[in-house]
């Protein structure tokens, strides 16, 4: 088949450029690839290669809605779109004559309204969730045709790349210390509470006393974000520790290569990952590969990734089958999607940061279990092999019958 892959550019280092270059090279084992690049990539159309398997790559003009894309859809057997899709919903609802594959960021609860017109239209003929508890979201909803949902397909990790490493050299970050904290996230809108995880490393450090080190892989300074140095500076003016000495940020504007990222896991003792909400987040998984041990949100698609609960720490911090899991304190309606993400206690965040340092056999022992379930559920040839079986079943099958769906017009 011919397919139109939709997201960002194959060299772009985020998660969904991590997913375009491993999906496509999947996909183009039996299918031709083009990847309409919304970011990463503005240009004429390429042809690239991803390892020995030639793709195309067709340059947008730096928004979200590929003018090349709308134009095209319709000489492709199938477009598969992965992105925040809820943000052109009704431009991706116009086109009632494609054949859509939405792979869903799901990171709410309810579903996003924004997503409703898109889910609804004539041409966006299956839904793909990552987790079960995405699966959950959507079967919930009652604006969701239920022929459209599948099984999950999860994000991958690739154990070629991360694995464990024994005294890893990492040249930027210190040696001397006795608990190093990384945590790999995007200082953009308040998703990721990247203030929150400085404000948890101050109290840990005011109850502890510890030698520890945070390593934030994310700009200090951006423009939708933080101006994280004030940040630090309230922060030690709210609870009197100095902690602009105990925390770097990243070293280049530039991407690392996925080398450097194993070695920055491998020497941390844990990686913190308390986002609002999350649709599947890859650092868990990168970093479980390399036995890192992790502390997530326990709610939505991260719990689920951190398995079955063994033990409470406290009210609101558990010890999880595949890490530490924080419990959230209530939830925040978000004003763009008219739903709700999960709010965390700064307190519980430190009580986990501090089970993690006092506890770190407990805490290994979960890392090994998270290593254990990405070799078995979430490598990049396990994701690839799940997207080419549906691929084939939509040959032989052709998509779910197409029911009458109510045009819901207030949405």
């Amino acid at each position: 088949m011919k397919i139109a892959y939709y997201s960002v550019a194959p060299f772009v280092s985020s998660g969904f450029g991590v997913c375009t270059r491993y999906l496509a090279y999947h996909l183009a084992k039996k299918h031709e690839v083009d990847i309409f690049s919304y970011f990463g990539y503005e240009g004429v159309e390429i042809p690239f290669m991803i390892e020995d398997r030639e793709v195309k790559i067709i340059g947008g003009n730096g928004t979200l809605v590929h003018p090349v894309f709308f134009e095209r859809y319709h000489e492709y057997d199938v477009q598969i779109l992965h992105f925040d899709g809820w943000v052109i919903s009704k431009q991706i609802a116009s086109l009632k004559d494609a054949n859509i594959i939405h792979w869903c960021i799901l990171d709410h609860d309810p579903l996003q309204r924004a997503y409703i017109p898109m889910m609804r239209s004539e041409g966006v003929k299956l839904l793909v969730p990552m987790t079960n508890w995405g699966k959950k979201i959507l079967e919930k909803s009652k604006y969701v045709p239920k022929h459209k949902i599948t099984e999950p397909i999860p994000h991958g990790a690739d154990p070629d790349i991360y694995f464990p490493e024994k005294n890893p050299q990492v040249d930027f970050l210190p040696d001397d210390v006795d608990f190093l904290i990384v945590a790999v996230v995007d200082n953009y809108g308040i998703r990721e509470n990247v203030p929150e995880i400085l404000e948890a490393f101050a109290i840990f450090l005011s109850e502890t006393h510890t030698n520890a080190f945070l390593y934030m892989h994310t700009e200090p300074i951006k423009y939708g974000g933080y101006n994280l140095y004030e940040v630090m500076n309230a922060i030690e003016d709210k609870y009197g520790v100095d902690i602009s000495d105990k925390v770097m940020f990243k070293v280049a504007k530039t991407y690392l290569p996925s080398e450097i990222m194993r070695r920055i896991y491998c020497k941390a003792d844990c990686l913190i990952n308390t986002v609002k909400g999350g649709s599947f987040e890859i650092p868990l998984i990168e970093a479980g590969l390399c036995e890192t041990p992790v502390i997530a949100t326990d709610w939505g698609a991260t719990g689920e990734l951190l398995g079955e609960t063994q033990i409470l720490i406290t009210e609101k911090v558990a010890l999880k089958e595949r890490g530490i899991g924080v419990r959230p304190s209530a939830f925040m309606w978000m004003n763009r999607t008219s739903s709700r993400q999960a709010v965390l206690n700064v307190y519980d965040i430190a009580d986990a940061l501090w089970f993690c340092y006092n506890y770190p056999d407990k805490a290994k022992k979960t890392a090994k279990n998270m290593r254990k379930w990405v070799l078995e559920n979430a490598t990049w040839e396990i994701v690839g092999e799940k997207w080419l079986k549906l691929l084939d079943d939509i040959e032989e099958n052709g998509f779910p019958e197409q029911k009458d769906i109510e045009v819901v017009s207030n949405i």
